[in-house]
């Protein structure tokens, strides 16, 4: 039998973005969560507890991750509607206007 040299948990294997938990023999989750719980502080079991309410209070569900089509579809729908409002519709000529806005000034203690 080989022996790993990994540092983590035999029972947790981390990937890029979710932890998978092996089920313990005929436990339940919520008898795996409880078990875990008890082992830990007070203090912890307080962390624990308010971030269960975050989880619980929390208005929204994280976006589902776009393709780079849906970003690249959005983006353009945006750019034609701030094309249809007229958004910048008052500069004459873009490149001064840009010009302008990002004059160089002096920085302190360095010539100019």
């Amino acid at each position: 039998m080989k022996k790993t040299s990994s540092s983590k948990s035999p029972k947790v294997r981390e990937t890029k973005t979710e932890y998978h938990v092996r089920k313990e023999s005929g436990m339940t989750l919520m008898e795996q969560i409880q078990k875990r719980l008890s082992k830990l502080s007070p203090e912890k079991q307080r962390e624990v507890l308010d971030f269960v309410d975050f989880l619980r209070l929390r208005p929204y569900q994280l976006p589902e991750p776009t393709t780079e089509a849906k970003r690249s579809g959005k983006i353009k729908e945006l750019l034609n509607q701030l094309g249809a409002m007229k958004t910048f519709s008052e500069i004459a000529d873009p490149v001064t206007w840009q010009r302008n806005i990002r004059k160089d000034r002096s920085l302190p203690g360095r010539a100019s």
